[in-house]
């Protein structure tokens, strides 16, 4: 059973998302004590959530470095590739879950779009992930308006 814990990191999405989450994952187990991240589309009734992320992995053509600002953003210690562009909002939702505290399978986060690897400057990225991080991130940007 799903548990939203005091640090699920859920204080950027409506009520309604988390409720959809619920659901979406009220017959899901973790017996093998998993890292599960899904993608899926929020139902009508629980409305859009916002993402930052421009570029291939949204349909976008690659962000063109000259566009491309290096920025910390609140509440990390590196920076992130950033881009001069508005939020867009999505129903499109990615959701992080695995055994936290004594629970099989407690709501880490949840975010606006597609699944994306850590980004290549987090200090906690593995080393054997480097390679899909850096792929992934060289041609994708987020906005700078959040």
């Amino acid at each position: 059973m799903l548990v939203i814990h005091p640090e699920s990191h859920l204080d950027h999405v409506p009520a309604s998302v988390i409720e959809a989450v619920k659901l979406a994952l009220a017959d899901v187990t973790n017996p093998d004590q998993r890292v599960l991240i899904e993608t899926f589309e929020l139902p009508e009734e629980a409305g859009t959530v916002a993402c930052a992320l421009y570029g291939p992995a949204m349909g976008d053509p690659p962000v063109p470095e000259d566009e491309v600002q290096s920025q910390v953003r609140p509440g990390r210690s590196w920076p992130s590739r950033m881009v001069a562009r508005p939020v867009r909002q999505t129903r499109a939702l990615t959701m992080v879950a695995g055994p936290h505290d004594g629970h099989d399978l407690v709501l880490f986060t949840c975010y606006g779009g597609p699944a994306a690897p850590a980004e290549v400057n987090d200090p906690e990225l593995k080393t054997a992930e480097r390679a899909k991080s850096i792929e992934f991130w060289k041609d994708l940007a987020l906005a700078l308006e959040t």
